[in-house]
């Protein structure tokens, strides 16, 4: 259980610190949208900004799933579960 836990706190923390460097990412991005537009930058500046901002946002996606999972994982350390059974017994009972 111990683990479960340890893995759902570091899953979370990434999650905040994944979450700030997409938001950078995509101020970085508008900007350099902005200075292509004024002409201040070349067209592959906004395209590296554009791949800087998708890979960090899938690496987000991500560490979202595996919170998730964490999550999950957790529960089932403490007792609980999630199955067919558990949620047709709540539906009829």
């Amino acid at each position: 259980m111990a683990d479960a836990v340890a893995a759902l706190a570091e899953g979370r923390r990434e999650q905040d610190e994944l979450a700030r460097q997409v938001a950078l990412l995509r101020r970085a991005r508008d900007q350099a949208r902005e200075a292509y537009a004024q002409g201040i930058v070349a067209l592959i500046d906004v395209l590296d900004a554009d791949r800087n901002l998708l890979e960090a946002t899938d690496r987000l996606a991500q560490n979202r799933e595996a919170l998730a999972r964490a999550s999950v994982a957790a529960v089932r350390a403490m007792g609980g579960g999630y199955g067919p059974g558990e949620q047709e017994a709540d539906h009829h009972g």
